[in-house]
């Protein structure tokens, strides 16, 4: 059995256990349809949350990479040779704050990108295509406030 058909009978074993869990009570029934069918949903997190999500995740990949580099100059080493592995620094500035996002760039995103209808969207592609000169400006501004707004790297998003 492949991994892909492991964790799939995985899934339906635990889906029916938990509808076999609820069997008898209408409202149960009804809590556990609604959790199977909405598991898509996207959780909202607090600016705590995300914080603590941002720095993992931004650990994650530093200790990623220096696992990498660790690995070819240990390689390196191995194969004997007088091999330097220099570890380049970065001269320039930090980025550590996003600038706000304008509705210019909106368009040039929805222009320039092929963009697939999916089951989950609210507004269909070729609406969106065709009224881009309104929903950019929209999509950039909300409010008066930029949707993707300028935030610290360390506050997290």
């Amino acid at each position: 059995m492949t991994a892909r058909k492991a964790i799939a009978k995985s899934r339906s074993d635990a889906i029916t256990q938990r509808f076999a869990g609820a069997a008898g009570d209408c409202a149960a029934t009804w809590r556990v349809a609604q959790d199977v069918l909405h598991r898509g949903k996207r959780p909202v997190y607090s600016d705590n949350e995300s914080r603590t999500l941002v720095t993992g995740f931004s650990k994650f990949f530093v200790n990623k990479l220096l696992d990498i580099r660790q690995s070819i100059t240990s390689s390196l080493r191995y194969l004997g040779g007088h091999f330097v592995f220099i570890q380049p620094q970065h001269n320039g500035p930090a980025l550590s704050l996003l600038s706000p996002t304008t509705a210019t760039e909106v368009r040039k995103v929805l222009t320039s990108t092929r963009l697939k209808p999916s089951p989950l969207d609210i507004l269909p592609v070729s609406l969106l295509r065709q009224s881009i000169d309104v929903i950019a400006p929209a999509l950039a501004h909300s409010h008066g406030k930029p949707v993707i707004r300028s935030v610290p790297f360390s506050d997290g998003v």
